[in-house]
């Protein structure tokens, strides 16, 4: 995990500096280092990548998990086989105040605090462990297999452990699983996932990482196993909403029963409105269709129309220059065009003069184009006004 990646996780989390720890023997009070830990996970353990190592047969490989929530720490114990104290009580999960300490195995380790930025983490209860205790915007992990979605599963708490081991609420049941693989965390800008040393790691999208923050769509490879991440509202929509609870300080259960019916009425408002679209659309189809059907004899009627008046129009385009090549002459022959001229009359043209000079012959034959042309440029119009009078 590069130091940006660690800051800006330490910075989701509620923290606003290092973690800082003192480990030291029991009974060895006062004497042992101080570590800084510019991140908001640490895994405390014997295994040879565990953030805070120690080597002892009373400490197991992944021991304590120590996780900043709103900047606050909490631990969490992973192994089955030491019991872990906070204190003189034995815990397998608590929240640390500065001076408490834990004692793992003959070590103790007390927390000296940290710089704090609480965070607007929407926990419904004081248990982050609990289902329920991250409950808006939901979050579900669908597991892949050849391209289909096998099962799904609401990711609701703050924490979620992610193994085979019977402190995981994910269950992994494979030969490439681990007691605990890794953890997914929720804070107002999304699910991060920390890897807590599992035997095979894990993979976003197919690269390898320690620490991600995942988004929507994202696929999660963890023990041969692939979860794909989606989200009902975006992360950056939960962050503004939770930002504004922060400042106006108001009790994030009485947001949730607010904001619940609302956005109820707002998916059932989205619901109805596709419907709407969807019948409207069924209707115009039905429409078109019917009025295609009536109709058919209609618009055959007004093409085969229209086919004449373009064979018109075609015939006075071919008479008009050998009839203006002719006029030199002094002898005007008669205008033989029968064709054309039952055509005009079809159309409702003047008739050609009788007897006409070159100036009427123009100013004829300009007419019956720009008549010819008039009626075939509002063919259409006629056309479908026609259709949509008689339907």
């Amino acid at each position: 995990m590069n130091d940006s990646l660690k800051r800006h996780f330490l910075r989701s989390a509620g923290g606003a500096g290092p973690i800082r720890l003192q480990v030291e023997q029991q009974h060895e009070e006062g004497t042992g280092p101080v570590l800084e830990y510019h991140q908001p996970s640490i895994l405390v353990g014997g295994h040879q990548r565990a953030d805070l190592r120690l080597e002892d047969d009373e400490v197991g490989q992944r021991h304590l998990y120590l996780q900043l929530l709103d900047g606050r720490l909490l631990g969490i114990q992973l192994s089955p086989r030491v019991t872990t104290r906070l204190g003189t009580e034995s815990k397998e999960s608590a929240w640390m105040e500065v001076g408490d300490t834990f004692h793992v195995g003959p070590f103790a380790i007390r927390y000296l605090g940290g710089d704090r930025n609480p965070t607007a983490v929407l926990m419904a209860g004081a248990d982050p462990l609990a289902a329920g205790s991250y409950p808006r915007p939901a979050v579900v992990l669908e597991l892949i297999k050849a391209n289909t979605v096998q099962k799904k599963g609401l990711l609701d708490r703050v924490v979620t452990l992610v193994g085979n081991g019977p402190v995981c609420r994910i269950r992994v049941k494979s030969s490439h699983a681990s007691t605990v693989d890794c953890s997914l965390v929720r804070t107002a800008e999304g699910v991060w996932v920390q890897d807590l040393c599992g035997r095979e790691g894990l993979r976003v999208n197919g690269e390898p990482v320690n620490t991600a923050l995942l988004n929507d769509v994202d696929i999660l490879e963890v023990a041969n196993r692939r979860l794909r991440v989606r989200y009902e509202r975006s992360p950056a929509e939960a962050k503004r909403t939770a930002a504004l609870v922060r400042r106006s300080d108001i009790d994030p259960e009485s947001v949730e029963r607010i904001m619940d019916p609302l956005l109820d009425r707002v998916a059932d408002f989205q619901a109805q409105t596709y419907e709407q679209f969807q019948e409207t659309m069924a209707t115009m189809a039905r429409m078109i269709g019917a009025m295609l059907t009536e109709h058919r004899e209609f618009v055959k009627d007004e093409m085969e129309r229209f086919e004449r008046l373009a064979r018109a129009l075609a015939d006075q385009s071919q008479e008009r220059a050998p009839v203006e090549k002719s006029l030199p002459a002094p002898e005007v022959a008669p205008r033989p065009a029968a064709s054309s001229t039952d055509s005009a009359k079809d159309f409702g043209l003047p008739p050609l003069p009788t007897s006409p000079d070159r100036e009427q012959i123009h100013a004829w034959l300009q007419q019956r184009m720009n008549d010819l042309g008039a009626q075939r440029a509002s063919f259409w119009q006629k056309l479908f006004g026609g259709v949509r009078t008689r339907g």
